[in-house]
């Protein structure tokens, strides 16, 4: 099994997911009726995205960060950049060429993301 980023600091509130102060976005389906509160966000580091690929899911949330590592593993592209104080990871499929220290575009496909409760347990699995 792949491991899952989490992030603290996130709070759900009447008809949105804040992520820190940067991004939010709209809590649907099952989302929706979870209590308001903090939570912590799971999401695989091939649900975060380059900006500059192609489709992805039309309710991707965009978000930039500063890279601080990048590297080509075979044909993937692995990104880690910091987005409000916290590292997060993009793996895509294909050759995509960042600079450490520059700012990039990432979409977060949250429709995928994990939600766990304050005692770790997992309470949903996104809206997709």
């Amino acid at each position: 099994d792949e491991a899952v980023r989490e992030f603290e600091d996130h709070a759900l509130t009447p008809d949105r997911i804040e992520l820190g102060k940067v991004v939010s976005w709209r809590a649907e389906g099952a989302l929706a009726k979870l209590a308001d509160g903090p939570y912590t966000f799971g999401l695989r580091p091939h649900h975060v995205q380059p900006a500059a690929v192609a489709g992805g899911p039309a309710e991707a949330v965009a978000v930039t960060g500063r890279v601080s590592i990048t590297e080509i593993s075979g044909s993937d592209s692995v990104v880690h950049f910091d987005l409000d104080g916290s590292t997060w990871i993009s793996q895509a499929q294909g050759i995509h060429r960042f600079d450490v220290g520059e700012t990039a575009g990432f979409r977060l496909d949250v429709a995928r993301g994990l939600y766990f409760a304050p005692d770790g347990r997992c309470v949903s699995t996104g809206s997709a």
